[in-house]
């Protein structure tokens, strides 16, 4: 093969590759995520994995994680792991690892792992992650070590495994010296398989692109990124800046950062001479840490949206006087040192602001973060190791007021506090805002907040604080005023050391205040508004301060044997008035009486779209004193990384419509404080006052007892007649209280409005005189009862999109195809769910509302059983375009239905996915929605040459096959991740492909995949109608009871299945089913003690005993090694939740589609360009879908339209239309 140059790679083919190794990346790390069992790598984001090339610069970085980590790795590699072990002494199998501070992260708990890529038996790439350890010998975690070697154990580099194997010696060394060594072992074993991961999907990118190493493009992408970084810094101002920060230190051994930036011409240097010295207290950064946290802020400030590589940063230099608490001599203590390196980031912006006063943040109260560990024995003995993860809050901007309660510059977050309290012995009284703890500022800074914790355990902990701010403020810029300091003391008035450790008591309380951030601006000249509503809202005291494009319908006339279909554009102010008008018209095509139907099912978008668009009921939630804020903080991390303007999701209930009252349950489902039932009387008087619609109650560990929450609703109730009651033990009763609160709040948001529309519905369909029983589609796949459905509405939140799910996996069932992917493309986006012997997969929780609609963790968390869809921003309607780099991009912004793709006509300029397939012949310009709709192609040509062609410097019908070939990739990589999330390999499956864009697409989609075999259903546009219509009755209950297998009580959890069962049943029984033919699926969610992510664990029918014992612990690790290729035996299980699932028989109906509009003669159309990858443009067939009978056979390339869809075969392609009228595309 002939070399190529970086300049070989062309903008389209450069975004697809660059975009598929970041994918790599992100799946490392899920598998990293998912098989930790670190509390502070599962709870807090404390990882990262990178890809780099042979030479250790970085390619890809994954898309969350700790963004220090990226930019250390490749200097680790680079600098130490190559110097002591060369290249040609690296052999497939080998992992190294090492947690030397000064050749990697700066502190000792964190393990770096890099492993070799081989491809062809030539090393062509590194794998690389780093990990939070959750113990490394030694002193605690804590900052008053006065040397390296009290801090615990250093492991220079060293092979982990060598050609696979363990290298026992390294292994019983390290388990010899920590006090955890199960989960320090666990976690690299979960590094270990985040790096196998990284090496299959790279060794299958690289035989997809035909690429024999990564040397060339390497070079390209490299030189993209540091061009982007450079031509941003060309745009700053030249000159000379300089900034102060000081810090607490250690005891009286303040500290402080001494900054200097210089901007001249495309580089930035910065410089940090005047820093003090290093001193004899683990506060020390080591220069791989400065660095990676001087170049982190200014990327996010300077260059925030181009993916990251080792380009990225040449521009930049950094500096620090060696011997400095900023680049210390060995062997100075470091454990802490984040209490310094954070504090980089507002040095940084300090002087930056003084050139682009609007890119940057005031100093960050989460700057440092305050941390708080506690270790000793739990109630049973067990030896535990607990960090308590807070933020404070970010510092204000031009932009707007700092996030609350939000890390920065790290990501760390926070994890639950049920959750936490299930594991030590420690119970959170309180965790809400701290007023008026943000900086004043024309915008604000965020809220610190205030935890109280009080130990609960029979003997001392000991206790071990990381903490600064409390003698220094966060500063504010340009007049904003400085955010308040940090607190921490014992209820008793006593101060424990705030950078050390100490020992707490039984019956002690800790309260922490975290740091609010700085101010932006003079504050008076804040918003007036914006200044009553902090008031409004309680941050500051009063003395201080549409669902998607079209609508599908679906009618199977069961006397004449035959189904009808019809789609209509959706009418976004009123969804019914679609419904009533399709209705009406597929009654009047199919001559069938109103009165002849029995039955009609109703799938909507109207619950996600009330919460999109934040048109629900005014809602009062009544909580546990001390956790109202929990709803708003939330995990407390950023969805992004390098964006400084973030908008957080807010919650549906403000503020001052959140109310507590006193009532505590501990996490065994003890009663510690009963229920004050005339508070709550008088927080009811109260939330009717203030004119809510709705009430949602939350209190603390009501999954484990919901006595105080069933006796809040009849309180309640009683109170309030007229306004609907949701409470989380019935909603949601999983652990978690975030999750389980923001269900709860969204499930009374969207109730009465839900109400109104089905009964509305109930209205529209009886004066139509349909006598039949409405039935809703649930997000599960199932359906249910109207009555169900008003009761529980957010369990109808994706009953749209799981209807194609069901679709798919009965035609499964027709065409005998055991494992199937699902692929649903309209025109906003595509969905993907793997389906396995008819039975779509199915996940217990979801996010809703997102700011940024495909960035996971943008939106709220709700625990709904849904069918397990990955949903991405690339449909028909998915606009394309040229980013700062100068590669083509394609979603997730999209045109939708108005003015939807330029070739609509309806005022669209930007081109979009849709134009691209015109232009490449897939589609007919006279023949869209069966020519009830012609398309503009002169004005779809002359949008791309504008403004895709011409940045690129390609011709229109290149830049089209680049816009088609970007989506197409962007959903087989999802897909990719989705299969391996779910521990399987993409390759073994069939694609069925529905939707008005997923015929289109299937044939390109499924040879990047690399599957043999298409499905596409006839009317593939209204297949998700269809779906509702063999969708049967069901329902998912669960239960949370956090047991070790070992400590189950047996008798507890068979009447856990009991009450769940018989609850099942009445409600199938109202649905319509027969009892005596539901099937019951029990499952467990479960996971090695100490893991924080659970699998679902199927469970044998009939009681549970100690005889099922040793089934259920096999059953766990046969699904575990299934799903991520381990077997880990000696190792205790846990189980944190129990699920049942009772489905009635699925309804048989046959498909024949003889109702539908048949054609005679010829079924060709004729002829026309099309573009194919094998080919080029080429003459093709066109085909009429509705003159295509059972057994007609065609050959490749081939177009066949329909009324909603067209289906695009290539020339390796074998058709055949099978008996149900389905064309089944077989590619050689």
């Amino acid at each position: 093969m002939t070399p190529l140059s970086h300049e070989d790679f062309d903008p389209v083919t450069l975004e697809i590759l660059w975009s598929r190794l970041i994918s790599t990346t992100d799946e490392s790390a899920a598998a990293l995520l998912r098989t930790s069992f670190s509390t502070i790598v599962r709870e807090s984001n404390d990882y990262a994995t990178v890809l780099m090339d042979a030479n250790g610069d970085a390619l890809a970085e994954n898309t969350a994680g700790i963004p220090s980590f990226v930019g250390i790795l490749p200097r680790t590699l680079r600098d130490h792991l190559l110097v002591r072990y060369p290249r040609e002494t690296w052999r497939p199998g080998d992992c190294v690892i090492t947690n030397d501070p000064w050749m990697a992260t700066g502190h000792l708990p964190d393990i770096t792992m890099a492993a070799p890529i081989f491809y062809r038996g030539r090393l062509v790439a590194f794998s690389g992650s780093i990990a939070h350890s959750p113990d490394i010998g030694g002193s605690l975690w804590a900052a008053d070590c006065r040397e390296l070697y009290e801090e615990g154990l250093l492991i220079p580099p060293v092979k982990f495994l060598v050609e696979g194997r363990p290298n026992q010696d390294v292994v019983d060394f390290i388990s010899g010296n920590v006090r955890m060594p199960e989960q320090v072992l666990g976690d690299l074993q979960a590094q270990v398989s985040a790096q196998q991961v990284c090496a299959r999907r790279l060794v299958e990118f690289l035989d997809d692109a035909e690429m024999v190493d990564l040397a060339t493009l390497s070079r390209a992408l490299q030189t993209r990124a540091e061009g982007a970084m450079r031509k941003a810094i060309e745009a700053l101002p030249d000159g000379e800046h300089r900034y102060t920060v000081r810090a607490d230190g250690f005891d009286e051994d303040e500290t402080q950062i001494e900054c200097r930036l210089v901007i001249a011409g495309s580089t930035i240097h910065v410089d940090y001479a005047g820093t003090s010295k290093q001193i004899g207290r683990g506060l020390n950064s080591v220069m791989n840490y400065t660095y990676a946290y001087t170049v982190y802020p200014i990327k996010c400030a300077v260059d925030p949206l181009t993916p990251r590589n080792e380009g990225s940063y040449r521009p930049i230099t950094v500096d620090a006087p060696l011997g400095s608490i900023l680049n210390p001599r060995h062997p100075a203590p470091c454990s802490a040192r984040q209490l310094t390196g954070h504090l980089l980031a507002g040095a940084v912006y300090g002087c930056l602001g003084q050139a682009i006063p609007r890119a940057v943040l005031a100093e960050c109260g989460s700057a440092p973060t305050l941390r708080a560990l506690f270790s000793g024995a739990d109630r049973q003995g067990n030896r535990f190791s607990q960090i308590l993860f807070a933020s404070g809050g970010m510092g204000a901007s031009a932009v707007g007021d700092g996030l609350s309660t939000t890390a920065f510059p790290t990501n760390s977050g926070a994890g639950s506090v049920e959750a936490f309290e299930s594991i030590a012995p420690l119970l959170v009284w309180k965790k809400e805002f701290r007023q008026d703890s943000g900086g004043a500022g024309q915008h604000r800074g965020g809220l610190g907040q205030e935890i109280e914790v009080e130990v609960t355990s029979t003997e001392p902990l000991r206790l071990s604080l990381l903490s600064d701010r409390q003698k220094h403020a966060p500063r504010g810029l340009f007049g904003g005023k400085d955010g308040t300091t940090v607190e921490i003391f014992l209820r008793d008035g006593s101060r424990p050391h705030p950078t050390s450790r100490s020992s707490t008591k039984p019956g002690d309380r800790l309260i922490m205040r975290f740091a609010g951030g700085g101010g932006y601006g003079d504050p008076r000249a804040r918003d007036l508004d914006a200044a009553r509503e902090d008031v409004r809202m309680g941050y500051v005291s009063a003395e201080v301060a549409v669902g998607g494009t079209f609508t599908d319908f679906v009618l199977v006339d069961e006397l004449r044997d035959l189904i009808y279909t019809g789609k209509r554009l959706t009418s976004s102010h009123d969804p019914s008035e679609a419904i009533f008008a399709g209705l009406a018209r597929l009654l009047r095509e199919a001559g069938t009486d109103p009165d002849q139907l029995h039955s009609l099912v109703h799938g909507t978008t109207l619950v996600a779209n009330t919460i999109i668009e934040r048109t629900g009921a005014r809602v009062g939630y009544v909580t546990t004193r001390g956790f109202r804020d929990s709803l708003e903080m939330g995990r407390e991390i950023r969805y992004d990384l390098y964006d400084l303007q973030l908008e957080p999701p807010r919650p549906l209930v403000p503020r001052p419509l959140r109310r507590e009252v006193g009532e505590r349950i501990d996490a065994e489902g003890q009663i510690v404080l009963p229920l004050d039932e005339a508070e709550l009387r008088t927080v009811a008087a109260e939330l009717a006052a203030d004119g809510v619609e709705a009430i949602a109650v939350c209190f603390m560990h009501a999954y484990r007892n919901p006595e105080h929450e069933r006796l809040a609703k009849r309180i309640l109730e009683r109170e309030c007649p007229e306004i609907p009651v949701s409470i989380s033990s019935e909603v949601a009763p999983e652990i978690r209280e975030y999750q389980r609160a923001s269900t709860t709040c969204a499930n009374a948001y969207v109730q009465p409005r839900i109400a109104r529309y089905l009964a509305g519905l109930e209205d529209g369909l009886q004066a139509m005189r349909l006598p039949g029983k409405l039935y809703v589609m649930l997000s599960n796949g199932g359906i249910t009862t109207v009555r169900t459905a008003r009761a529980f509405p957010i369990q109808l939140i994706e009953s749209g999109p799981a209807a194609g799910a069901m679709a798919a996996g009965y035609y499964g069932l027709l065409t005998n195809t055991a494992s199937l992917i699902s692929f649903d493309m309209g025109g906003t986006t595509a969905k993907m769910c793997l389906v396995d012997r008819g039975w779509p997969s199915r996940v217990h929780e979801l996010e809703a509302g997102r700011v940024r609609r495909f960035r996971k963790g943008s939106g709220l968390p709700l625990k709904v059983p849904v069918v397990d869809m990955i949903e991405i921003g690339a449909g028909g309607g998915s606009i394309a375009r040229v980013d700062a780099m100068g590669l083509l991009k394609v979603g997730p912004q999209s045109a939708g239905s108005e003015p939807g793709p330029v070739g609509y006509g309806r005022g669209g300029t930007l081109p979009t996915v849709t134009d691209a397939d015109l232009v490449l012949g897939y589609l007919s310009p006279d023949y869209f929605l069966g020519g009830e709709m012609t398309l503009d192609r002169a004005a779809v040509e002359r949008a791309i040459e504008e403004h895709i062609a011409r940045p690129l410097g390609l011709d229109v019908a290149a830049a089209a096959v680049g816009i088609h070939h970007v989506v197409n990739e962007n959903m087989a990589a999802a897909t990719r991740m989705h299969a391996a999330e779910n521990g399987q390999d993409p390759r073994r499956f069939a694609l069925i492909a529905f939707g008005g864009a997923g015929p289109v697409h299937a044939y390109g989609l499924a040879r990047l995949l690399k599957l043999h075999r298409i499905i596409c259903p006839f009317g593939a546009g209204v297949t998700s109608a269809l779906g509702m219509l063999v969708a049967a009755p069901s329902t998912d209950l669960v239960r949370s009871y956090v047991s070790r297998l070992d400590n189950i009580d047996w008798t507890h959890l068979n009447g856990l299945f009991a009450e769940m069962e018989g609850e099942a049943r009445a409600l199938l029984v109202e649905a319509g089913a027969d009892p005596a033919e539901l099937t019951l699926r029990r499952t467990a969610d479960m996971r090695y003690v100490g893991q924080g992510f659970e699998i679902p664990v199927p469970l044998p029918e009939g009681p549970l005993g100690p005889g099922s014992l040793d089934d259920l612990k096999e059953r766990f690790l046969a699904t575990y090694a299934q799903l991520f290729e381990r077997r880990i035996t000696d190792m205790p299980i846990e189980a944190m939740s129990w699920r049942l699932s009772a489905t009635a028989p699925v309804p048989n109906v046959e498909l024949n589609f003889g109702g539908q509009p048949a054609r005679q003669g010829d079924a060709r159309k004729g002829t026309r360009q099309v573009y194919f990858p094998q080919t080029g443009f080429a003459l093709c067939a066109v085909y009429d879908r509705y003159s295509l009978t059972a057994g007609t056979q065609l050959a490749g390339p081939a177009v066949i339209e329909e009324r909603e869809s067209t289906i695009v075969a290539g020339p390796d392609a074998r058709i055949t239309v099978d008996k149900h009228l389905n064309v089944v595309m077989e590619i050689d």
